[in-house]
This record gives structure tokens, sequence and C-alpha cells, in this order.
């Protein structure tokens, strides 16, 4: 069992990646106001729906954010939380944008005191962020929580190196701070079962540095070229399936 402590008590659990995920959300939502502010000034404030009719982009916005908290309750996975801090980021900041015309009598878009709403909320959820992430160390049910989560991540798709490092290290924490022996011996065999992500080798015609470049960064272990030879080819696989750096001869992208 976990030690009962006032300390590490919590009915709260706090997620590692909440304080980026926040930070993440509030800059997409900065982003968008910022563009939307400049596109509807380089488009003169056209009206959406003609005649008696005004869309306000405030109710895509409230769209977007339902959109991010059905994603975020329906589906599992890293990528679908970094979906959903986008799509609800854009969807706030749509919403936000428009918020001169919900504390003014007659709507006004640009009442004066807008921006300086938006800084003290954008401000307000950043400090509360660090705040909560910064409160006190990471107590042991927080550490096994996250690393299981990062381990039935990995249930589905496997777990890149990096990420199985990480919840490793949750697990070196909770043991050390007094959790279940027979927990976090369970919790790290599902970690350390789990296949890493593929290795993936990319054939294409493309040979520029910068299409290389691309390609490693996304998580490519291979770069080859379609007319590399056979056995050239059969041996980057090989490498790649291997978890090794597996790129043709410099002097076929010349």
């Amino acid at each position: 069992m976990l030690k009962q402590t006032a300390r590490h008590k919590s009915r709260l659990l706090r997620n590692a990646y909440g304080s980026t995920a926040a930070e993440a959300f509030m800059i997409v939502t900065i982003l968008t106001i910022l563009i939307t502010r400049l596109d509807l000034e380089i488009s003169g404030y056209p009206q959406v729906g003609g005649g008696s009719l005004h869309i306000a982009h405030a109710l895509y916005g409230g769209a977007l954010m339902m959109a991010a908290l059905l994603l975020g309750w329906m589906f599992l996975g890293f990528g679908v939380r970094v979906l959903c801090i986008l799509v609800g980021g854009i969807g706030f900041g749509l919403f936000l944008d428009e918020i001169g015309k919900f504390v003014t009598k007659d709507n006004d878009y640009f009442f004066a005191p807008s921006a300086v709403i938006m800084y003290i909320l954008v401000a307000f959820v950043l400090v509360l962020a660090r705040v909560v992430r910064d409160a006190r160390p990471p107590s042991a049910q927080e550490s096994l929580a996250n690393a299981a989560t990062i381990a039935a991540e990995g249930v589905a798709r496997g777990l890149p190196e990096q990420r199985r490092e990480w919840a490793i290290r949750m697990v070196d924490r909770a043991q050390a701070d007094g959790a279940d022996p027979v927990t976090t011996a369970s919790i790290r065999t599902v970690i350390t079962a789990r296949p890493a992500a593929p290795h993936v080798l990319v054939l294409t015609t493309y040979d520029t540095d910068a299409d290389i470049l691309a390609a490693i960064e996304a998580g490519a272990v291979g770069y080859l070229l379609k007319d590399a030879p056979p056995e050239e080819l059969a041996t980057a696989v090989r490498t790649a399936a291997a978890g090794k750096a597996a790129l043709a001869p410099p002097s076929r992208y010349s």
C-alpha cells in the first residue's frame, strides 16, 4: 500500500504533462487571437451570414472547444491529447477574441479594455498551471498513476524509448517514496514488456537534404532511394530493424 501520510494522500492526482499542456493550449489561443485579428483587418471585417444575420466566430470557437472535449472523452493516446490542445486552443482563441461583445451593452467588438482582459486571463491560466505543478513534489500515487497511463498507451501502439524511460523514472520515484513494491513491479513489467515503436525506413524518390532531415526528425531510422540496389535495400532493412541508422551512401544523394 502507498504511505498514507498527509503529504502523499490526495484525491486530486496531477498529470505530469498537465502544466506543459496548459501552456501549449494558451500559446495556441494567443496565436489564434492574433491571426484572427489580422485576418479580419485585412478582409475588412466581413459580415458572415448576410442580411440580418451575423454568425460570430465565438460560435465556431464554442464548437471547437466542444469537439476537443469529446475527443478527450472518447479516445485514448498521447496524439489525441495533442489534438485536443490544438483544437481546444483554437476554439478558445476564437471565443476569447470576442470578449468585448460579452462585456458591453452594445456588443462592442473593439472595446479597448478587451486586450487587458485577455492578457489577465492568459496570465492567470499560465500562473495557475505553474502553481499547481510546483505546489509540492509528485506523490507516490501521482508517479504511479502517470507511469500507468504511459504504460496503457504503450499497449496499443508501443512506446518511444524516451517515453518508456520517463515512465520508468516515475516508477522509480514512486518506489523510493514508499509505493507498494508489488504494484510498482507490475507497472514496471508492463512498461518494459511493451514493444518499442516500430523502426521506420523511408523509401522514396526525394533526395534533398531537407527531405532527409524532415524524415529523420519525424522519427525515421533510415532513408533510402527507390532505385537502390536490392542488396543495399536488404541491408538497410536489417539495419533499421535493429534500431540503427540506415542511410544510403552520400554519393547517392548527389
